[in-house]
């Protein structure tokens, strides 16, 4: 689930059993249990979360899934390479652009 903190301040969010902090405006993808997910649906009837559009990009991307885990990953949602940390993440993402 993609959701985006509208909130005016930071929000904790429960993804796979760990606390996941989400700042204002900040958009994450995390992989939520049917639990987790009830709670999320129910941040977004409040108005604190709202749920976010896959990015519409032709290229490979960085996704979070979950505490500290990045992925690269091709417009079909194949994972390229990780898990990694988000500036790993963000490194092996400019090699690929780099060989492509």
């Amino acid at each position: 689930m993609r959701v985006t903190n509208i909130s005016p301040g930071p929000r904790f969010l429960h993804a796979q059993g760990q606390a996941r902090l989400l700042e204002p405006g900040e958009t994450a993808e995390l992989e939520l249990s049917a639990t987790e997910a009830a709670s999320a649906r129910q941040q977004v009837e409040a108005g604190v979360l709202a749920l976010a559009e896959p990015p519409a990009v032709a290229g490979p991307r960085v996704v979070h899934r979950g505490f500290g885990r990045h992925y690269v990953v091709g417009p079909g949602g194949e994972v390229l390479a990780g898990p990694m940390s988000k500036e790993g993440a963000a490194a092996e993402l400019a090699r690929l652009g780099q060989e492509g």
